[in-house]
């Protein structure tokens, strides 16, 4: 039995039209982005977009999934350097708030109307927080089996620079993404640093 592969045709203008979601639910919250919108930048009719995406949901999600996925990647390759640990952890941490910093609606909790939405990105959101988390952990340990770094819990340490790019993308948008990552990054190395 052969697989189906789909044609490649089919895989850019769904890469179309996530890019265009993308780009104007970074721009937008969830409910002012518009399905039209999307097609119009995408350069596609809008009922081609329900044939890849049966309802705005899953477009939404399909973005969150797909940059996340982008990011994991990214942080692996970041690893495979073999960088010094302290540079390593800046670099993975310079990625994560580059890569989600347009994408403030991706990583703000959804309520209200979008109960059955909020319920799908948690469950995704802590798939893919789990893996990036990983990516930092490994990092950590790498460091310490090195001796730049103290024996530290790194699966709580992983777990808390998430959560740092996460709410430094979400606060105050007037503070530039460099001084964020500086402070995350002085932070984290201060705290693991023999």
């Amino acid at each position: 039995m052969g697989l189906d592969v789909e044609p490649a045709w089919r895989v850019e203008r769904r890469r179309k039209i996530v890019d265009a979601a993308a780009k104007l639910f970074g721009r937008a919250g969830y409910d002012e982005v518009q399905m039209d919108e999307v097609a119009e930048l995408a350069g596609v009719a809008k009922p081609t977009i329900y044939r890849y995406f049966p309802s705005k949901d899953d477009l939404f999600l399909a973005v969150f999934n797909e940059t996340f996925a982008a990011l994991e990647k990214a942080l692996i390759d970041i690893a495979a350097q073999a960088l010094p640990p302290q540079e390593t952890l800046h670099a993975m941490i310079r990625l994560m708030l580059k890569t989600l910093g347009g994408h403030v609606a991706l990583l703000s909790m959804l309520t209200g109307d979008h109960a059955g939405l909020a319920e799908r990105w948690r469950k995704l959101y802590r798939q893919r927080r789990r893996v990036i988390a990983d990516q930092f952990r490994r990092a950590l340990e790498h460091g310490i089996e090195l001796g730049v770094f103290r024996e530290v819990d790194v699966e709580i340490f992983g777990s808390m620079i998430v959560s740092m790019v996460r709410g430094g993308i979400i606060m105050e948008a007037s503070i530039p993404r460099d001084r964020i990552v500086e402070g995350i990054t002085a932070l984290v190395i201060r705290g693991v640093e023999k």
